[in-house]
């Protein structure tokens, strides 16, 4: 046995000893120790974890798509790599749609294109206002399958002058009546 591992064990057993003798003080301090080293552990998950790259956000942005393709109302388009990150409109605004049987000769007549709309609305419940993202897209469509993710309810088609609606379960409580 060498020195050193007998310096260990002596120490080891001294220590034992006082934990047991000192139960409070000796859970005192590995509260203060355990908590501070908890939350910042906790705090490094949070911020890792809260910032989204282009590259993990791009199922929840375009679907099953392998592109998405926006019409603007400008001439030209300037985007970072990221559109998302940067992007702005240059030219005088046309307001023109742009039809699909453009884009399809453009993407090529092969390729399945479902179109969706994207538009903030003003609302007003009883407890304050409030802009809504509202989209309007086929969710039975296979390019739509993972822009949204069902809560209950069906996504099957409905008539085009249906008024069925999905809304997200946080407009359905931050709606709600006090």
């Amino acid at each position: 046995m060498s020195a050193a591992t007998g310096g260990w064990r002596v120490a080891l057993r001294l220590a034992r000893r006082e934990a047991w003798r000192r139960k409070a003080q000796s859970l005192l301090m590995l509260a203060l120790i355990c908590l501070p080293v908890a939350a910042v552990t906790a705090a490094a998950v949070v911020w890792r974890t809260s910032d989204v790259s282009a590259a993990e956000s791009v199922e929840r942005r375009m679907g099953a798509a392998d592109a998405l393709v926006e019409a603007t109302d400008s001439e030209r388009v300037v985007q970072a790599f990221d559109p998302l990150d940067v992007s702005s409109w240059v030219g005088e605004e046309r307001r023109d749609p742009l039809p699909l049987a453009r884009l399809r000769a453009a993407l090529g007549e092969d390729r399945p294109v479902t179109p969706i709309a994207r538009e903030w609305l003003f609302f007003e419940t009883d407890r304050g206002a409030a802009d809504a993202e509202v989209v309007v897209a086929d969710l039975a469509d296979p390019l739509t399958d993972g822009l949204f993710r069902p809560v209950e309810g069906s996504t099957h088609p409905v008539p085009a002058r249906s008024s069925s609606t999905a809304r997200s379960p946080s407009a359905d409580r931050d709606s709600a009546t006090p």
